[in-house]
């Protein structure tokens, strides 16, 4: 065995293997200053005559008994071609001593190089830190920006100093140069870079530079706050700042800028993982460099290197591609000054509606998977803090889409995130610069639409802004919700004003993933933490009977109304109330000292003598109970606002599907979908109208019913001496909406059997539900429901009295009942019934109204009696006179087919010549009308009332 052999036999040292990996690099070009570690884990290097900072090559090696690697570098050779290295030098095996020895030293060194590395990245953020903090705000004018079309999102200008870390000596680079702060997951600086008006020669005659030593693997800067795509959060990665900053104004979309394509993949990583720890997930979309122009070391290294990044986090990927290539175009920042704000905003809404692209394969299959470190921030208690959360978003909204065709004057909708409300637009008031202003500041439509002459290009704005719109499509208002409780997929929302409550959990307005948009609004008071007790609830029935009610169970159906009104958005059927009664019966103490005291402050919106759109502009999207006092109708001004109230309330009993949105004067869309309960009061009611009878339950205060004041007086100011009453109340209606929801369906089955109307069973079963479960925690059987309904005759409440088939004898009895002064001696007004009575019995009257007379003023309102002693009062068809009697209320269209509905009655008919025939047309005060006939018996009143007095 010669001493050749015996050299080769001995075990190869750790600097020796290291040395001829580092020549084996060197042959193919690749030469580094790094420390070269043989831990068998990918490592990435910077090659000298690289730009400062940046690590293109990498390498893997094995030092053991037979030291072998591989090695690249991505500048030079592109990420999909690599080097393979073994030893030619036999070496003996090493000892498990050996091994420990290796592994602990390489471990130590590790250590120490990451410790080092450390000490300089948080030397580095101190320094970036102060600097940023004495930097001023930048504007849109920066040479820079102004050049590249954008606005500064985020960022500051400073002088910029370039210094030697050896010597000490800092060198005034530029006076002006733009600073990015490079950040992690909670926008805590780490380092800058500097972008500067024109390349500089003292930078290696590039326009961009970086703070020494200042970490940026898996940094970024965020612009913007993430939009919402299939209910997920969508991230757009990209590599310049410039190319961030054009993606994010064209489409609203969160941008992070990773400074540089071999950025991309860690941040993206990064991002993913940190939503993962919190279990959340999103759309990321990396938007590359389309580098055509590039071949070399690999073809085209933006798209390349995008969508091995993509590729990492099951992501997308957004190419620009252009019309015209003149001038080698390559990034989004190119296509947003070249073709305009539409086709980055396209290129990036197609990425985000296909499935991912298929990636190449990944480079490093051959090499051992690593764990390297990245710059994700430490774990959180506080969910938001785990995730991106953007700045203020100074120029932040969202187009919802238009108004559709057919709806009149078109509008535009627009979500602002500032105010967190919507407002509707024309397009005329798009093309304006206070509508736009409304929307956006004007430096935010100067970067986006600049004019030649200066300024913004109000039109280009404007069809931007209606392109969005119309891609969206038709916006339903419906979807619009204000403050209030609100079922939704599944899930409770509670909307305070400033925040939602999603089944108890705190949320921020802009952040539910929800089919619905909600509106801000002033902040409203939060249930209290412990829920009023059922005995408590008694105790409240109890003093609501004490009013002195004309009826038994009036107490138990307001006190329903009352626990149920703070929950109306999440009811499906909203029944409305209606007091009445004489004055000094007690009215204002009951809304004063009880109903008001059943409902947190400022929660009820209080109304007397307003319009209904003075109502609905008030209520907005709101879902909050309304209480209208003196909600009398003793004019005929007065009936018009009342019946359009009524009309009002009619609709609001139910999520309807017929929504009007308008925009007012100053741009906010009303959604005149109201989904209230409503309490009138008053001293007499009005409700002629069926489906305002079906809607409104009467409940009468009168003085003959004992009063128990002083027991009242007791406990009012009980309730009154108790600050969070209302709020326990309101504790309990949410808790126990499940409970609710389930009596109200038992109770509206079971009432309905029982009153022979659905219709009265949701009416009557809803509000008996609320007084249920007011004192009841668990939802009643329908024996349950049976007993409690049972104590009460809810006919006298006017349930099942209507006829849901034939209203044709309540038609008969609103004309009967109708005043008429026309035609009678002045002072003189008396019933159409009275008038019937009067020219049949054909005596004169002591009030003065003779059968003449009476006669004279049944004709000349479309009445009359049959000739030739026939027993029938003739009704004139289309007589104008007569459609004025039933005004406003159910019968004003088609009277004269209701009539000619009740049993007995005719139609006059053409030709009628026969003997006994009723003739073709009566004489109605010298005007021939056709007519309805209807038998003299159905319209005569009893002695006693014919004796009353003329009104």
């Amino acid at each position: 065995m010669n001493a050749h052999a015996l050299i080769q036999r001995q075990p190869f040292s750790l600097a020796d293997t290291i040395d001829q990996f580092l020549s084996a690099m060197l042959e193919q070009g690749i030469e580094t200053d790094d420390e070269i570690v043989a831990d068998g884990k990918l490592h990435r290097i910077h090659v000298v005559g690289d730009s400062r900072g940046s690590r293109n090559g990498f390498y893997c090696l094995h030092a053991d008994d037979k030291p072998a690697g591989i090695f690249g570098c991505n500048k030079r050779y592109g990420f999909d071609h690599k080097f393979h290295w073994q030893s030619n030098v036999k070496t003996a095996p090493w000892t498990e001593e050996q091994r420990q020895a290796y592994r602990e030293r390489v471990a130590r060194e590790r250590a120490e190089k990451d410790a080092a590395e450390k000490v300089r990245h948080e030397k580095a953020a101190n320094i970036a830190n102060a600097i940023w903090d004495n930097a001023e705000a930048a504007t849109g004018d920066h040479p820079y920006l102004q050049v590249k079309g954008v606005k500064a999102h985020g960022l500051k200008v400073c002088r910029w100093f370039k210094v030697n870390t050896e010597t000490g000596e800092a060198r005034l680079i530029s006076d002006s140069a733009l600073l990015v702060p490079i950040t992690d997951r909670k926008r805590r600086i780490h380092s800058l870079q500097a972008i500067f008006p024109a390349k500089l020669a003292a930078v290696g005659n590039r326009n961009k530079d970086y703070l020494a030593d200042g970490a940026k693997r898996g940094l970024f800067h965020t612009i913007g706050k993430p939009l919402m795509h299939d209910g997920k959060p969508v991230f757009v990665l990209c590599e310049g700042y410039a190319t961030g900053a054009s993606i994010h104004e064209c489409t609203g979309h969160c941008v992070l800028v990773c400074f540089d394509a071999g950025n991309l993949p860690e941040v993206a990583q990064s991002l993913r993982s940190g939503l993962s720890e919190v279990g959340k997930d999103a759309v990321i979309i990396v938007a590359a460099d389309n580098d055509r122009w590039t071949t070399q070391p690999i073809e085209n290294p933006g798209v390349y290197h995008a969508k091995n990044a993509a590729k990492a986090v099951d992501g997308l990927v957004a190419v620009p591609n252009f019309t015209d290539l003149s001038g080698e175009p390559t990034d989004f920042n190119d296509l947003h000054q070249r073709e305009g704000a539409e086709a980055v905003a396209n290129a990036i809404a197609e990425a985000l509606n296909q499935p991912a692209d298929a990636c190449s394969d990944d480079p490093w299959d051959d090499v051992p998977a690593v764990q390297e470190e990245t710059a994700v921030a430490e774990s959180s208690s506080d969910p938001q803090a785990d995730t991106i959360l953007p700045e203020t978003e100074e120029y932040g909204f969202r187009i919802l889409g238009h108004s559709g065709a057919g709806t009149g004057s078109k509008r535009y909708f627009v979500y602002c995130f500032e105010i967190n409300q919507i407002i509707a637009k024309s397009a005329s008031e798009l093309a304006s610069n206070a509508g736009l202003l409304e929307i956006a500041p004007i430096q935010f439509w100067e970067g986006l639409f600049p004019s030649p002459r200066g300024g913004i290009s109000i039109a280009a704005c404007a069809d931007w802004i209606m392109k969005i719109a119309r891609s969206r499509g038709v916006f339903d208002p419906s979807r619009t919700r204000g403050r209030g409780l609100w079922p939704d997929a599944g899930r409770l929302v509670f909307h305070q004003g400033n925040r939602l409550l999603v089944d108890r959990e705190p949320c921020r307005l802009d952040e539910i993933v929800s089919d619905y948009v909600y509106e801000s609004g002033a902040p409203m008071p939060l249930p209290a933490a412990e829920m009023l007790t059922a005995e408590q609830g008694s105790a409240i029935i109890l003093t609501a009977r004490r009013f002195r009610w004309e009826n038994q169970g009036a107490g138990d159906l307001l006190a329903g109304w009352c626990f149920l009104a703070p929950i109306c958005g999440a009811l499906k059927w909203r029944p409305h109330i209606w007091l009445t009664g004489a004055a000094g019966l007690g009215k204002s103490t009951l809304i004063e000292r009880f109903i008001s005291k059943m409902m947190p402050d400022h929660w009820p919106a209080m109304f007397q003598n307003s319009t209904e759109a003075g109502i609905r502009q008030t209520l907005g999207c709101d879902a909050r109970p309304v209480m209208i006092d003196e909600f009398e109708g003793n004019t005929e001004a007065e009936r018009k606002r009342t019946e359009a109230i009524l009309a009002m309330i009619r609709q609001s009993s139910t999520d309807s599907s017929s929504v009007v949105a308008r925009g007012t004067i100053g741009g906010r869309a009303l959604n005149f979908n109201v989904r209230s309960m409503f309490c009138l009061s008053s001293i007499g009611v009005n409700l002629s109208r069926q489906a305002d009878i079906d809607r409104i339950t009467r409940l009468d205060l009168t003085k003959n019913t004992p009063s128990q004041w002083d027991q009242l007086e007791a406990e009012l100011d009980t309730i009154e001496a108790d600050p969070t009453l209302s709020r326990r109340i309101f504790a309990r209606a949410i808790r126990l909406l499940p409970v609710i929801a389930q009596s109200v369906k038992v109770f509206s089955r079971v009432a309905g059997q029982a009153l022979g109307r659905q219709r009265d069973g949701d009416q009557f079963g809803t509000l008996m539900a609320g007084a249920w479960c007011l004192t009841s925690d668990a939802a009643p059987s329908e024996v349950d429901a049976m007993k409690f309904l049972s104590q009460y005759d809810l006919s006298v409440f006017g349930a099942g009295d209507a006829d849901d088939f034939d209203d044709s004898q309540a038609a008969l009895d609103v004309v009967l009942g109708a005043v008429i002064s026309n035609g009678l001696p002045v002072g003189i007004k008396a019933t159409v019934a009275q008038l019937i009575d009067h020219a049949i019995n054909g005596v004169q009257t002591r009030h003065g109204v003779t059968p003449a007379e009476a006669a004279n003023a049944l004709a000349m309102h479309g009445i009359r009696q049959a000739p030739k002693g026939r027993k029938m009062i003739l009704f004139a068809k289309n007589h104008q006179e007569l459609a004025s009697l039933v005004r406003n209320t159910d019968f004003e269209v088609a009277l004269t087919d209701r009539l000619g509905r009740l049993q007995g009655a005719q139609h006059s008919k053409q030709g009628s010549r026969a003997a006994g025939d009723l003739p073709e047309k009566a004489d109605f005060a010298k005007a021939l009308r056709r007519y309805v006939a209807v038998p003299v018996e159905l319209c005569l009143i009893t002695q006693d009332m014919s004796e009353e007095a003329p009104i």
